[in-house]
């Protein structure tokens, strides 16, 4: 075990067992509650790197992709490209249409402030049990410079091949909660800073309608590990604390964190930064009272040199790495979501469920080398598969429940205000580790 990986397990020990009591995060889901289950194991250990070339290498140019049952190379994803960007939504759709979903359906939006209109996909399962509780996964769809080549493999065809995988292995499961798979347009034009355009436009939409979104993950650019780092470290970003009064968007973190352990994820060092900027799609639900957070791959101390320019490609990108990231971001959704495990055929033996406790990641872990592997262009996709969730509602920005007996309101909210930023300065050592 790396020092990063001891020093953030000291401290989020200290937050689980802090979730036990019930005190910290009120309703939301408690770290403490990611219990291994057999069936988000496997969703989770069918991502590879044959799962995720695919969609990576079509939607950057590497190879041709099927659009409409015809060959289209693209050359840039861009919002002002026209045609490329109307095949790359496309694209998108008939591969949610092909999974089985219980809806996909386009999201039409009008140009703003000099950007253009443009149209979001929107996949959805149905929840049961929970339905009126949504969980939204997602990536952008667009890539940058605006003019010229734009493969835009790490920003965004990274998340958008990896919310693909989810859409995959979730469809035909059941769920407590609804979950949509989210691929917004025109995220390289700030809509954060705007009303209608992309995902300000769908989150607006869904808080005029009442809609009680308890999480949303931005997955942008999650495949790039600088190879000059010690550890492949991969950050949640989170508001800050005085943005975050009852610790919704930490409590989706510290669920991620501790399925990276339970699930075994062992490559990863995960880390909470918060931010006072939107800077991507999650800026959006923020904007409209809505608990999110953005899964990035880089520190911006050493952010991909190759972000945003033309030489953004397939060559760039650590496979390895990747995979390991969206394992974790395969397993934070599954218990989010609450999938419902299948109930056994009756006469079938009983199996026995791994105790999560006895699965240490391996303390010699190898970080897989930047560009080690490049995959083979013909690389098939197939489907995955998965199960399970925690019990409880993820807050949808309202008041969380207090500790019952442990004191009054005002007492409480000064002990919440004080446990968060004891646990923000624990990611920051963590960090420095």
């Amino acid at each position: 075990m790396t020092a990063g990986q001891d020093a953030h397990r000291r401290w989020r020990g200290w937050l689980v067992a802090m979730a036990w009591t019930g005190c910290l995060w009120g309703s939301l889901p408690a770290a403490a509650d990611v219990v291994h289950d057999a069936d988000v194991a496997a969703m989770v250990d069918g991502v590879t790197i044959d799962e995720l070339a695919p969609a990576v290498e079509e939607l950057s140019g590497a190879r041709p992709a099927l659009v409409g049952g015809v060959a289209y190379t693209f050359e840039t994803r861009s919002a002002f490209s026209g045609e490329a960007i109307d095949k790359a939504e496309q694209y998108v759709f008939e591969h949610l249409q092909s999974y089985g979903l219980d809806s996909v359906v386009y999201h039409e939006f009008p140009g703003e402030d000099g950007a253009p209109p443009g149209r979001n996909i929107i996949g959805q399962i149905n929840g049961t049990t929970k339905a009126g509780e949504i969980v939204v996964v997602g990536a952008h769809l667009d890539s940058f410079p605006w003019e010229g080549k734009a493969p835009g493999a790490d920003d965004d065809a990274s998340g958008v091949s990896a919310t693909l995988y989810l859409a995959r292995a979730f469809a035909g499961k059941t769920f407590e909660r609804t979950i949509r798979f989210a691929f917004f347009g025109d995220e390289e034009n700030a809509p954060w800073e705007c009303q209608e355009i992309g995902s300000a436009g769908y989150a607006a939409k869904c808080k005029a309608a009442g809609e009680n979104i308890v999480a949303m993950i931005e997955a942008d650019s999650i495949a790039f590990d600088p190879p000059e780092t010690d550890e492949p470290i991969v950050e949640m970003n989170t508001r800050m604390p005085g943005d975050d009064p009852d610790g919704a968007d930490l409590a989706i973190f510290e669920l991620w964190a501790e399925a990276i352990d339970v699930y075994s994820i062992a490559d990863l060092v995960p880390v909470n930064v918060a931010i006072s900027n939107n800077w991507s799609d999650h800026g959006s639900f923020w904007n409209n009272g809505y608990p999110a957070v953005m899964l990035v791959a880089e520190e911006l101390e050493n952010w991909n040199p190759y972000w945003h320019t033309g030489e953004d490609t397939v060559d760039k990108l650590d496979w390895p790495f990747y995979v390991q990231v969206t394992k974790s971001y395969v397993a934070v959704a599954a218990h989010l979501a609450g999938i419902v495990p299948v109930p056994p055929i009756e006469g079938d033996a009983a199996v026995e469920e791994p105790d999560a406790g006895t699965q240490e990641p391996d303390a010699g872990a190898h970080k897989p080398d930047a560009g080690a592997h490049k995959p083979d262009a013909g690389a098939a996709e197939s489907d995955g598969a998965a199960e399970e969730m925690v019990d409880g509602a993820v807050a949808g920005g309202g008041a969380g429940r207090g500790c019952a007996g442990f004191g009054s309101a005002d007492s409480n909210a000064a002990v919440i205000l004080l446990l968060l930023g004891l646990a923000i300065a624990g990611h920051r050592c963590a960090r420095k580790a």
